[in-house]
Order: structure tokens, then C-alpha cells, then sequence
């Protein structure tokens, strides 16, 4: 199915849907007779329009013999001779080409499977030409795939069970569910803080760290007793210009006045370090020792 196909299916399956829950119908167009007996009205609620049989006038059901192989299908499903005849005249129209054989690739190599969209039952299901046909297939189809359903969970159980022995039985190691949540980016922290750090992080006016500052930032707001020392290194910088760049940073005004954050003018302190070390430079000073911190982290 191309994706147009899917999309305009989609858009009509939508339109019916709503019309089918719309209280008011008669706004959208759609006139009914509640008071008229219906026998397919399951149908026309979502359809206001003629009920077209999938069976085409050239085709004659009754006409058709069945294989042995037909005549085993009708059994496999609980159908009649007279059903099996129909939902192989549904299947070779309109039928067979929505929910007929797929290929598909294998996972497994390069050979072509080919796959069932829907069974015998839900094929006649659909095409119902009355609520009575709709529901007894249904009823049918519910029956069918709780028996699937029941077999499929019983057999998993038991295999549950089996593969309990058998570890033990082999002294298998346990293997334990992957954690993830640790690796997770969302977890990720490039420098963890402690209480009592101080940040000194040196930088020039024009450079493009708001990545850092906004973790930083994070950091700062959790943990009270850490602070951040900025330093701009560069000739004629202005108190002017470290407010605007606090500004674009989205700095917190009151971390500034609180001095959780300050804002210094860092040539002197930086021909201090003594460090080949290129801008923008974090260092990370925790109990009167000193660390550089890689910006490459953040």
C-alpha cells in the first residue's frame, strides 16, 4: 500500500468515525429514518449510501465446485460449502486485493513470505450484506481468536516454565535487564558539583558558551552552596557589556545580587594561572584544590 493509499484511508476511516458519533447527523448532510426497519443499518449509520455487495454480476457463487483443499478450508473455519463459495468470489475482487496474500521480505534472508491480512471468517464479516451475517461471524471470528489466544498464552506459560528449569538445570548465569537510565542523555551530568564547589570560568565576552551556562545554571539552582565566578578576559570590556552578556544568557538577576553568580573583569586572575589552556576555560576548585574542567562535555 502506497502512502497515499494509507492516508486517504486513514482520512476516510476519520470522516466515518465522526460521522458515526456525531449526535446532530442531520448537520452534516445525512438523513436517516429511525422508524424504518434497517437490517443493515450497523452499516449505513457510518454510510448513508446503497450497501455494494463485493460480488460482482458476473459472478455466480453457486456455480463454483470446490477443491478438496476448499473443502477443508470451509471445515478449518466452520463455513458451510455455501460460504466458502462466496468468500472465494469476494477474494478474487475487491476483497482480495484489501485483505488478500502480502509478500513480504524475510528478515532472514532474501526469500519472499507471504502473509495473510485477514482470515475467511473476517472477510465474510465485512462484506455482511445484514447486522444478523455481521454479528454471527463475529461471534464467530471472537470465538476463533480467543482459542488462539488461550492455546498461545497456555504455551507460553509452559514454556516460561521450562525455561526456569532448564537455567537451573544448565546453572545459567541471570541475566539482569539492561539499565539504560544511567547512559540516558537526560542523566548526563558534565561535572558533578558538590556543596561547598566554586566555578571559575573564564572566558571572552564573544564567545558562544550558552550551552554550558544553561547547565551550569541547573546545577547551581540545586545545589545552594555552589557558586560560579565569571571572568572575561579582553581589552576595553565594560560593566555595560557583562550585564548584556549576563542578559543574553538568561542569568537570573538575583543569583547576581545573591553573588551565587558574579561577574568579574578576569585579565589580572587569568596571567595568574600561568596556562597555556585556550578560552573558554572552567576550573573547578573543591576543598582548596584546584581541577580543570573539559567545556568539551557539555
Amino acid at each position: 500500500m502506497s502512502k497515499v493509499q494509507f492516508f486517504k484511508k486513514t482520512a476516510l476511516l476519520i470522516c466515518i468515525l465522526i460521522g458515526a458519533q456525531n449526535a446532530d447527523a442531520s448537520s452534516l448532510g445525512w438523513l436517516f429514518s429511525p422508524g424504518k426497519a434497517d437490517p443493515n443499518s450497523e452499516f449505513h449509520n457510518r454510510l448513508p449510501e446503497h450497501f455494494q455487495d463485493d460480488i460482482t454480476s458476473d459472478q455466480n457463487p453457486d456455480a463454483i465446485k470446490l477443491t478438496p483443499a476448499e473443502q477443508h478450508q470451509a471445515l478449518v473455519w466452520g463455513l458451510s460449502d455455501s460460504e466458502e463459495k462466496r468468500y472465494l468470489s469476494l477474494m478474487q475482487n475487491q476483497s482480495g486485493y484489501f485483505y488478500g496474500t502480502e509478500s513480504v521480505q524475510s528478515p532472514l534472508g532474501g526469500e519472499i513470505v507471504y502473509a495473510k491480512k485477514a482470515t475467511p471468517v473476517e472477510i465474510l464479516g465485512f462484506n455482511a450484506r445484514s447486522d444478523a451475517t455481521r454479528n454471527k461471524y463475529a461471534q464467530l471470528d471472537a470465538q476463533q481468536q480467543i482459542q488462539y489466544m488461550s492455546k498461545y498464552l497456555a504455551y507460553v506459560t509452559a514454556y516460561n516454565r521450562a525455561a526456569v528449569v532448564l537455567k537451573e538445570k544448565l546453572k545459567l548465569p541471570i541475566v539482569r535487564k539492561f539499565n539504560e537510565q544511567k547512559f540516558s542523555p537526560y542523566n548526563y551530568k558534565p561535572v558533578v558539583l558538590q556543596s561547598g564547589d566554586k566555578l571559575m570560568f573564564f572566558i571572552h565576552p564573544d564567545d558562544e558558551v550558552r550551552p554550558i551556562i544553561a547547565s551550569l545554571l541547573g546545577s547551581l539552582q540545586k545545589n545552594k552552596d555552589v557558586s560560579l565566578n565569571v571572568f572575561f578576559i579582553g581589552n576595553k570590556i565594560t560593566k555595560s557589556n557583562l550585564e548584556m552578556w549576563a542578559r543574553d544568557q538568561n542569568i537570573p538577576p538575583e543569583l547576581v545580587k545573591s553573588q551565587k553568580i558574579t561577574l568579574n573583569f578576569g585579565n589580572d586572575q587569568f596571567q595568574l594561572l600561568k596556562t597555556n589552556h585556550a578560552l573558554p576555560l572552567l576550573i573547578l576548585v573543591r576543598d582548596g584544590n584546584s581541577r580543570f574542567v573539559s567545556t568539551s562535555r557539555f
